[in-house]
């Protein structure tokens, strides 16, 4: 858990909210294909890299620099070991104990590298309650009262949805507008994902 915050929200300071979101969409993706055994299992990550290689040009140059990307990419094995133990956690823990547990813990790992230069304001304090509540919190409960419902392939399809959301929330938000190379790219990286996990 500590680890997906951290990666993610460093590679979206240098990287396009919807290209950090396909490439952490890898680690669920490479996690259904090591799982599975369709025939074409071995076509998804392919599909997939395809996509994310698509989503990282902008007109004539790259929306993307080697630390987001790195960043990115550890955010996908991090993803990957998070689905994998959140589901072993829902089996072993009543309610919303093992998220309970695991909250603080995360605040502990990453707390050596957080740190304002200067005290903050009220309204930055009150910026980041909502966004521990908004980012952590809320998704990580139903995400765990989904997987306790659902099996692991049908939680991957639906979490094949995010790269597209993302996409969305950038450019209505964010103001960062998708070319069409790149919503033919998000479209591969929604695909391969959906493939692979329909094996899985």
């Amino acid at each position: 858990m500590a680890g997906l915050l951290m990666s993610f929200f460093s590679a979206t300071r240098t990287l396009p909210q919807g290209l950090a979101v396909a490439i952490n969409l890898l680690g669920p993706l490479l996690l259904a294909w090591w799982t599975g055994s369709g025939p074409r299992r071995g076509w998804w990550p392919l599909l997939a890299l395809t996509g994310i290689l698509a989503l990282s040009r902008h007109g004539e140059r790259w929306a993307a620099d080697a630390a987001g990307l790195g960043w990115a990419a550890l955010g996908a094995a991090c993803w990957a070991a998070y689905i994998a133990m959140l589901r072993r956690v829902g089996e072993r823990c009543p309610g919303g104990d093992g998220v309970a547990l695991a909250l603080p813990a995360a605040a502990l790992l990453v707390s050596p590298w957080c740190g304002f230069a200067a005290a903050p304001s009220g309204a930055v304090l009150l910026q980041l309650a909502g966004l521990s509540l908004l980012m952590p919190v809320l998704p990580y409960l139903l995400e765990l009262a989904a997987l306790r419902r659902m099996s692991t392939a049908s939680f991957g399809v639906l979490m094949s949805l995010e790269p597209a959301v993302a996409v969305l929330a950038g450019a209505l938000a964010l103001g960062q507008s998708a070319t069409p190379l790149q919503l033919v790219g998000l479209a591969m990286v929604t695909a391969a994902s959906l493939g692979a996990l329909s094996e899985s």
